[in-house]
């Protein structure tokens, strides 16, 4: 009797607690708790992406075309779910488009799985919805401005037509994807940069500038523009002195060369970067960017001017070759007191305090003009920009230029190894303790139990 008394208390606590724990659970789904105990956060939000839609002024409704059944509407609802429990000003729908084909039409759906963001009356169509995309869409659906980006024509730089042989086609496509309209300047015609330039880009000029032209780049820069400058690592133009006087930036002579990048590229010439130290653009980067062929910069020690920083090194195994015809025969070598040792700047930021660049009598600007120069142009084409994270920097770059922080780029979420390798005690104690330890507990207890009841009888 006594022992079905003890059995009912224990089943009665036991569904007690069954009873608690589904209480409690039902209540955390009511009130939207969620906990993310994952290693890598896989299941959380970017804190860009927080920032973003804590900041939300305006209501967002994002609609997702997805068949019921296809692969990755699960994953993506669950994506859309967080964005709608951080704001409230961010809702959802998913539609069928077999079943609704004319909203489908109506707002230029082509094809299963595109999402288009609505605000107002504008629209944003987000092709593959991951967060990165998504976080960007939503930015580009509640800002009222497209800057305006301008790329510099007629001294051998890109283009901007994929026809063309040296084409940054690819870059044009994703600086529209980001909000921007993008336009060829010539400064031979136009004589000044447009004044609603929120970008220039110089990308791989081999041809000098005429002086008017240089003239022109100092009067917007001096009013506070944005540059981006990819230098051809192989043609030195006037440029390159407009450069040191105006940015304090230096061009170095010759080529790197980086050991380090031959094993992850296969080509001494190409060097890879992945020291990052300009946090505004690169903080928590931790993707490799790869040159093809690169020359290194470094300060030009103008007093006059501020100090510019270096975006990334190269590794300090790298060189800069200066014996350029060593390289045709492959007997380059670093020849010390003749070559520059690594690491070497790639890439380097300016920034122009606002007192330093006018005239004196000139207004101030309103903001400083900012110069972003990299060692390397091909960098940016077509053929090479989808290396690596080769657009995910040059994009960070530009958004910093135009002073578009708020654009961002989102590392991808890691897998995490949940693979155990333990060490020869802890195998030792995984195999023994399951064996002999507890098996030789139990029975010592057993032996204490039944000795116990032997004297009490």
């Amino acid at each position: 009797m006594r022992n079905l008394k003890r059995s009912s208390n224990a089943a009665l606590l036991g569904l007690l607690g069954i009873v608690f724990l589904a209480g409690l659970y039902a209540l955390a789904a009511r009130a939207g708790w969620r906990a993310d105990l994952t290693e890598n956060k896989r299941f959380s939000l970017n804190p860009q992406t927080l920032k973003v839609l804590e900041d939300l002024k305006t209501p967002v409704k994002a609609v997702a075309f997805f068949l019921p059944q296809e692969p990755g509407r699960d994953k993506l609802k669950d994506l859309l779910d967080l964005y709608a429990r951080t704001s409230r000003q961010f809702s959802y729908e998913f539609v069928d488009p077999d079943r609704d084909p004319f909203r489908a039409k109506e707002m230029k759906v082509t094809q299963n799985g595109e999402v288009i963001l609505l605000s107002g009356n504008k629209q944003e169509k987000v092709g593959l919805a991951e967060e990165e995309k998504l976080t960007n869409a939503l930015i580009r659906v509640t800002d009222a401005s497209r800057p305006k980006v301008y790329m510099v024509q007629g001294h051998g730089e890109l283009g901007l037509e994929k026809k063309e042989q040296a084409s940054a086609a690819v870059l044009k496509e994703e600086l529209e994807k980001q909000g921007a309209t993008v336009d060829k300047l010539s400064l031979v015609q136009d004589r000044d940069v447009p004044k609603d330039a929120a970008l220039v880009l110089v990308l791989g000029a081999t041809k000098d500038f005429f002086p008017a032209e240089l003239e022109a780049l100092s009067r917007y820069l001096a009013s506070g523009g944005r540059l981006f400058v990819g230098l051809d690592a192989q043609s030195s133009t006037n440029l390159d002195a407009w450069l040191k006087d105006k940015t304090n930036i230096k061009r170095l002579s010759g080529l790197i060369l980086d050991p380090v990048s031959r094993v992850i590229t296969g080509n001494y010439l190409s060097p890879v970067m992945q020291d990052y130290l300009f946090a505004p653009i690169v903080k928590d980067f931790n993707l490799l960017s790869v040159f093809p062929t690169a020359t290194g910069l470094e300060a030009a020690g103008n007093p006059r001017l501020p100090k510019p920083q270096p975006i990334g090194t190269t590794s300090e195994r790298s060189w800069l070759e200066t014996d350029l015809k060593s390289l045709e025969g492959g007997k380059a070598k670093f020849d010390q007191g003749v070559d520059t040792p690594g690491p070497l700047w790639l890439a380097a930021v300016f920034e122009a305090k606002a007192k330093d660049e006018p005239k004196p009598g000139d207004k101030a600007p309103a903001r400083p003009g900012r110069v972003v120069v990299f060692g390397d142009q091909d960098f940016l084409s077509d053929k090479y920009i989808g290396l690596a994270g080769n657009i995910d920097l040059t994009r960070n770059c530009m958004n910093w230029l135009m002073a578009r922080e708020n654009l961002i780029t989102i590392a991808k979420t890691k897998s995490v190894q949940a693979l155990l390798f333990p060490s020869a005690l802890q195998n030792l104690v995984l195999v023994w303790l399951p064996l002999l330890l507890m098996p030789g507990l139990t029975l010592g207890m057993a032996v204490l139990v039944m000795a116990k009841r032997g004297r009490n009888k």
